[in-house]
Order: structure tokens, then C-alpha cells, then sequence
């Protein structure tokens, strides 16, 4: 009978013992559950920077859209209605951060971006993505940095695989790339021009719809050649001093050398 008496109180003592560890591993998984994931596009993803593309538009050929974003929650955007000639718009001020670190807002127009590895994607206004035929077209590219060609000016010499002499161009054609404002501009060997660039990875480069001037000049076929040149690069090889511009893997389209200008 004593046995029995000793035996009791021990296992007493081991039941609580169990439950008293049940209890707090139960208190650990509900602490876990109620930690927030802390991996979403704010903390994990290197979004500063400046994204760049051509948005849709109702009335016009599309809005050239540039957005700086700065780690500090300020933004720059400036939009241009392309094919009215009409003056950019821009703006400035703070973002904000979604709850879920997944998406911002621009707080001067209340416009939504879902924040993506090196992408920023227009949402519609209830804060959704837009699907279908139509939802590449809301998509900012982040835009890469390459000094060797940005900042340079670059002066035409060959297009087509063909030399540039002086009697092709009312004057020489060249182009600058302005890193800090995501622009090009230059001219065409008559007329001057203007529009948005963007660099990407693997020395892939795009450029946006350019605004021209329109003075007749004697000879423009070379400088209509260069306008379509640059509407269908996507990408670009440089060294020592000459770029070339280039489509797929075809031979260059267009070939510069560096100057001081």
C-alpha cells in the first residue's frame, strides 16, 4: 500500500509537468502565428532608384513616365504626353508603404505601384493589379547606370554599316544620355530631338518615343534612318570610346565615338 501512496503523487507531479509544457509550447506557436513576415518587396528587394516606361493613355499616344524613389520615402514623377506636345507634368513629395510592405502610394495623386524586383507596376484604383492582353503595358522598369555610355556625348559615323561623311547630315548627329533625369537628346543631323532612355542587365537599352523638330533640310534620309534606329535597339556593345547600337544579334545599326562637346 505504501508503494502504491508514493506512486500516486509522482504521477501527479508528472501530469502537471506535461501540461505545464504543453501550455507554453501551445503560448509559442500562438506567438509565432501572430509574427508578422517580415520578407516583402519594402524589406527585402533593392527598390530605390529611378523606374521608367510609357503608360496608357486615353486621348494621346501614351504617358512617358519617369519616378525617382528615394529610401528616405520621397519621390519625384515626371509624366509627358507623348504626341501632343504638351509641357511634362511634375510632381513631388512623400510615399507610403502598404501594411503588407508590398505596394506604395504616391501621396501627391494617390496613385498605387505594386513594388516588384526591379519593377513597379500601376495599379488600378481599388489597389489590384491589372490582368489581361493589356497589363504589360502598367509596368515601370527600374532603370540600370552604365558610365561608360551615359553622360558622353556620342557623334554619329556609321549607320547601316555604311560611313557617315559630312554631306549625308546638315551637321554632324550626335546624342547625350542624362543619367540623372532618365532623358536623351542630341540631334539627328538636322533636326533636334528628345525623349526618355532606360538601361537594363546584360547592356540592353530601349528608348522611348521621340519628340523631333521639323526643319526641312536638304538630305534627311540618314536622319530619318537614325530616328528608326533608335525606335527598334535593344541593346548596345562599347569599347574604347565607340558604342554601338544594336538589334537581337544583327550587326550594328548604328555606330558613335565618344567627343568632347
Amino acid at each position: 500500500m505504501r508503494m502504491l501512496f508514493l506512486a500516486i503523487p509522482f504521477l501527479m507531479m508528472l501530469s502537471c509537468a506535461n501540461n505545464s509544457e504543453k501550455n507554453e509550447m501551445k503560448g509559442q506557436s500562438t506567438d509565432s502565428e501572430n509574427v508578422p513576415d517580415m520578407h516583402n518587396s519594402k524589406t527585402s528587394l533593392d527598390w530605390a532608384g529611378r523606374y521608367t516606361g510609357v503608360l496608357p493613355c486615353a486621348d494621346c499616344d501614351g504617358i512617358e513616365t519617369i519616378i525617382y524613389l528615394s529610401e528616405d520615402n520621397s519621390y519625384a514623377k515626371r509624366q509627358t504626353n507623348v504626341g501632343k506636345g504638351a509641357d511634362p507634368i511634375e510632381e513631388s513629395g512623400e510615399y507610403t508603404w502598404s501594411e503588407d510592405g508590398g505596394s506604395i502610394t504616391l501621396g501627391a495623386d494617390n496613385q498605387k505601384y505594386k513594388v516588384g524586383e526591379n519593377v513597379l507596376i500601376a495599379l488600378d484604383q481599388s489597389g489590384k493589379e491589372i490582368t489581361g492582353d493589356i497589363a504589360e503595358k502598367y509596368r515601370l522598369s527600374k532603370a540600370f547606370a552604365d558610365s561608360k555610355i551615359e553622360n558622353i556625348t556620342w557623334e554619329l559615323t556609321e549607320i547601316d554599316g555604311v560611313k557617315v561623311t559630312d554631306g549625308d547630315t546638315d551637321s554632324k548627329a550626335y546624342f547625350i544620355l542624362n543619367s540623372s533625369e532618365g532623358r536623351v537628346s542630341g540631334n539627328l543631323g538636322c533636326n533636334n530631338f528628345f525623349g526618355t532612355y532606360a538601361l537594363e542587365s546584360g547592356m540592353r537599352i530601349s528608348f522611348g518615343q521621340m519628340g523631333v523638330t521639323m526643319i526641312a533640310c536638304p538630305g534627311m534620309s540618314a536622319e530619318q534612318r537614325l530616328n528608326e534606329i533608335f525606335g527598334v535597339t535593344d541593346n548596345y556593345t562599347v569599347q574604347n570610346g565607340i558604342l554601338s547600337l544594336n538589334k537581337a544579334r544583327m550587326a550594328p545599326l548604328a555606330v558613335f565615338k565618344a567627343v568632347d562637346k
